[in-house]
């Protein structure tokens, strides 16, 4: 699943949570770990390893905004190796 998360951030496109969520979940229908919860874990352990950092946006203004996701340089080479 992570690898997955790696590839789809590939495109440079900050994205929180919920929008990789809604762009994976398609591929893994049925699959009961693929949930809300889940990834949002997987993308703090991402984080923590320096695959994904948090970036700020103009729309993230209020306290309450959903973390928003990058891909790192190193990030994108380390998941580049692995594909």
């Amino acid at each position: 699943m992570r690898l997955a998360i790696g590839e789809l951030m590939l495109d440079g496109k900050a994205r929180t949570a919920q929008n990789v969520y809604d762009e994976l979940a398609p591929q893994y229908r049925g699959e009961k770990q693929v949930n809300l919860t889940n990834l949002e874990n997987h993308l703090q352990s991402l984080r923590a390893v320096g695959i994904l950092a948090v970036t700020d946006s103009d729309d993230m203004q209020n306290a309450n905004a959903d973390t928003l996701y990058i891909i790192s340089v190193d990030g994108e080479r380390r998941v580049k190796k692995y594909l």
